[in-house]
């Protein structure tokens, strides 16, 4: 009986196994992420966008980057005259002084920094208002897909710890962004302001091109260097860069 007993018990043991294993396959089937900072990225019509806005405001641009400089030079004549030590570095004592210190030069830097805030301002609105109007097609270009997919779960990236490349339809929406949305304007209504979504995923689309931006730089000077090490002789190739994607500055 008790041999029995046992038997019995490791037999129903055995078949909630194979039913965890069934449970458990039957959720990894139809599975996907997708992260929309990468899809809307990577579509053709922000691309586009962010090439217009910088073809229409390239005055804004070079004027932002004059404005930047001159800042930065008062900034260095404001340090040099609290450095009283003339190390060049700037200590928490004579810090304290210059925080405390009315100097004209401070004002002058205010303006100038003030001044390059305005000017960004048509710059900033342009790509917002292309990248919202693409994010108003999202959720239709996701649906698609998913159903084309037969997709049962859908999870952000931050959900996943592993994930075989099959699994990110990201490619895939953006694929179908580029068909239902293939241009956006870069010119908003006055009374226009761009939605709480659009400033976050904005923020993360610049925090990309920036370290895309810094990593292309990067790279550029190491080649420059390389170059410069050996006369008479080719620089060695760059590192392979990324396709081209929306510039900023």
């Amino acid at each position: 009986m008790k041999f029995i007993a046992k038997t019995a018990s490791a037999a129903v043991l055995l078949g909630a196994g194979m039913l965890f294993a069934n449970v458990a396959s039957a959720q990894v089937t139809g599975i996907a992420y997708a992260d929309p900072t990468e899809v809307v990225l990577k579509t053709k019509a922000l691309e586009a966008a962010y090439g217009q806005v910088n073809s229409t405001f390239a005055a804004n641009f070079q004027l932002i980057d004059q404005r930047a400089k001159e800042a930065n030079e008062l900034q260095q004549q404001l340090l040099k005259q609290f450095d009283a030590n003339a190390d060049k570095q700037i200590d928490d004592a004579e810090l304290a002084k210059l925080d405390a210190a009315k100097s004209p030069l401070k004002d002058q830097i205010s303006a100038k920094n003030a001044e390059a805030q305005k000017l960004q301002e048509p710059i900033v609105r342009g790509q917002m208002f292309a990248l919202e109007n693409i994010l108003l097609k999202y959720n239709a270009a996701q649906t698609q897909v998913v159903t084309a997919k037969k997709v049962n779960i859908l999870l952000s990236p931050e959900a996943i710890v592993y994930a075989p490349a099959a699994a990110n339809i990201s490619p895939d929406i953006t694929l179908a962004l580029d068909t239902t949305v293939p241009t956006v304007s870069i010119t908003p209504p006055a009374n226009w302001g761009p939605a709480q979504d659009t400033q976050a995923i904005y923020k993360q689309i610049q925090q990309i091109l920036a370290v895309q931006a810094r990593n292309t730089a990067i790279r550029n000077a190491q080649a420059a260097q390389k170059g410069a090490a050996a006369p008479g002789t080719a620089p060695k190739p760059a590192a392979p860069v990324p396709p081209a994607k929306p510039q900023t500055r």
